[in-house]
């Protein structure tokens, strides 16, 4: 024992004896070495009170999916030191509240359009009606209300601080409070201005199809030709030309004076000094000839206004894990919501597989509350069959490590989840992003596009066998899923933002930078 003691006691000391021969042989490099020690404590001191110093504004949709990535920010932002203040409609209040942010309410509606637009939109059969209806009824009788309330806010600013503190502002891209501004209307502007991409890249290029087309690029000689022309097809068709003759004019009553205003779509890019990509290069279309400042920071771990409760049917997937059985994952989206177009068809699709377990997520439905009859919760849940179960959400961060398959309409949210998580996806929309992002998952190879918004039992099966069975589609997206994970988006949003800031508030031009990791 005694020789224990006395040997543990000598490697006790050999750090203290290591240090008095560093001392005496290399005594400069002990004095670097404390130097380099007393500028990490004062830079990281310093970055804390430029933190601890610097208000930063922030601004979000009143929609579910974009106050949940936009809050996931302002929330890693907050927990850095910054003080916060978030833009948002009212419903979000306590959301916003909770996370230690400012609330400021968007003038107008409390919820994203006021109950007599919804009521109307819920009359109109899902297609481009409903679709020109409420964007024009979100994006453009609703403008005014979004500049209204960034220039109270700006002022707000201005009267606390002065010229003292810039504005930072950091935006939900498709919230266009700025976008009078941009394009010449009078108004308060801020210091600096990021973006965040909530959506695929809707920027047009000849190197790809338009947004919302559903089709991959064209990989021919001619491809570039056969781009422009269906960007020059698109322009022409009813609905956009509608939509963007309105979105000039409502800016031109409002002030805007710049001799051409690009589409409504193509705005929100050229609204900030930098826009922030929720994404990573290697699954967005290749565009050589984009000049705008976009800078990928990867997609978000979590997102967080949602309950973090799992249900009480937790251990039901846990055992039919450990027995083998692959997990399906099946969700619609926070918009499209129909159970009959893809929940209950997968879960008919895979009732007599033996060897799966689904999840169904069903969003704006709980499952556990009464239904009435007539297609409500309850009866949805009578039809749900012995290998699965329903929640009306489970984040997907805790979800989608124990599956082996996602069954999506190709929402954005839902399908970045997936790609960090490392999960191929059989994916079927149509509706607002969901075409382009439907081909994205077919073009980056980690999954099988339906293309239809009720693709049926039958079509549905196949595709989930052919994911299950076809290993390429795991490793291609666990290839994604690894570059995905070399991201670090709020810290890169903090680096920034201290880039900003001690360039007297403004973006760097050497920030404007596309693709590669965060530093």
């Amino acid at each position: 024992m005694a020789t224990l003691r006395s040997g543990l006691g000598t490697i006790a000391l050999l750090p203290i004896l290591a240090f008095i021969a560093v001392q005496f042989h290399s005594p400069g490099l002990i004095e670097e070495l404390i130097r380099q020690w007393v500028s990490t404590g004062s830079s990281e001191s310093a970055a804390a009170d430029l933190r601890s110093s610097t208000p930063i504004i922030m601004a979000a949709l009143t929609a579910f999916g974009h106050m949940e990535k936009v809050s996931t920010i302002a929330d890693g932002l907050i927990k850095r030191g910054y003080p916060v203040t978030l833009v948002s409609g009212s419903v979000f209040k306590d959301s916003i509240e909770k996370i230690g942010a400012v609330f400021e309410p968007v003038d107008g509606p409390a919820a994203l359009v006021s109950e007599e637009d919804m009521a109307h939109s819920m009359s109109l059969p899902e297609g481009e009606e409903k679709e020109q209806f409420l964007i024009n009824a979100i994006w453009i009788d609703g403008l005014s209300y979004f500049e209204s309330t960034m220039q109270r806010v700006f002022a707000e600013h201005k009267k606390s601080y002065g010229n003292t503190k810039p504005i930072i502002y950091i935006g939900d891209y498709s919230f266009p409070g700025l976008a009078p501004q941009v394009f010449g209307a009078p108004g308060v502007k801020p210091d600096a201005y990021l973006s965040i991409g909530l959506s695929a890249l809707m920027v047009e290029s000849n190197d790809s199809f338009p947004f919302r087309d559903p089709r991959m690029p064209d990989r021919t000689t001619q491809s570039r030709e056969i781009h422009w022309r269906a960007q020059q097809a698109q322009y022409r068709e009813p609905l956009t030309v509608a939509l963007n003759t309105a979105w000039e004019s409502q800016l031109r009553t409002m002030g805007a004076t710049a001799a051409s205003i690009p589409a409504m779509f193509e705005s929100f890019y050229h609204l900030s000094d930098l826009h922030l990509q929720l994404n990573i290069p290697a699954f967005e279309f290749p565009r050589t000839d984009l000049t705008l400042p976009v800078h990928f920071i990867g997609p978000l771990p979590t997102v967080g206004i949602g309950p973090r409760d799992l249900p009480p049917w937790w251990p039901d997937l846990l055992a039919a894990k450990a027995a083998g059985k692959r997990i399906i994952a099946v969700s619609s989206g926070s918009q499209d919501n129909n159970p009959d177009d893809l929940i209950l068809p997968t879960l008919r699709a895979c009732a007599a597989m033996p060897d799966v377990f689904v999840v169904a997520t069903l969003v704006a439905t709980d499952p556990t509350t009464s239904g009435g009859g007539g297609g409500g919760a309850a009866d949805l849940e009578e039809r749900v069959l012995r290998n699965a179960r329903l929640a009306k959400y489970v984040p997907y961060d805790l979800l989608l490590p124990q599956a082996s398959l996602m069954v999506s309409s190709g929402g954005w949210g839902a399908v970045q989840h997936g790609l960090r998580a490392g999960v191929p996806m059989v994916v079927s929309g149509v509706a607002q992003d969901k075409a382009t992002v439907c081909a994205l998952v077919e073009w980056a190879g980690i999954g099988v596009n339906l293309r239809a918004r009720r693709p049926g039992e039958e079509r549905l099966r196949e595709a989930v066998r052919e994911v299950l069975g076809n290993a390429s589609y795991r490793e291609k997206v666990a290839e994604l899923a690894a570059e995905a994970r070399r991201y670090d988006p709020i810290g890169e949003v903090d680096r920034i933002i201290q880039e900003a800031v001690q360039n007297g508030g403004r973006v760097r031009k050497g920030a404007r930078r596309v693709g590669g990791p965060a530093l």
